[in-house]
């Protein structure tokens, strides 16, 4: 590789795409950073561990937006199927918990 070419950023080299299109990964970067924020405007500090979740996918969906793991159906059918053994996995725990009704179960469920 011809390190003459490249800007040399980080230690990392810099293509020529990276220099068109710069003004193109900031927006991305702010607009994840954004929706980050809100998340965590919105949530509980219980419910903190989605932060996880998300930033891994908006790092997938930004950082990477033609790899397959990117596609919409993908990103959505993941979180879903997430969300299912969650959902499930509660269940099952507090069920084995000898949790007293099904009515505390769908209230905590509702508070989720």
């Amino acid at each position: 590789m011809d390190l003459h070419r490249h800007h040399i950023i980080l230690g990392a080299p810099v293509g020529e795409k990276f220099k068109k299109l710069w003004k193109y990964y900031l927006w991305q970067s702010f607009l994840a950073a954004v929706a980050l924020f809100i998340i965590v405007l919105v949530l509980d500090k219980e419910k903190m561990v989605v932060i996880s979740a998300m930033g891994a996918t908006a790092f997938i969906v930004f950082v990477m937006p033609n790899a397959a793991s990117a596609h919409s159906r993908n990103v959505i059918g993941g979180h879903l199927v997430g969300l299912i053994l969650g959902t499930i996995i509660l269940l099952k725990c507090h069920i084995f918990m000898n949790t007293p009704s099904w009515s505390e179960l769908l209230s905590l469920l509702w508070r989720l």
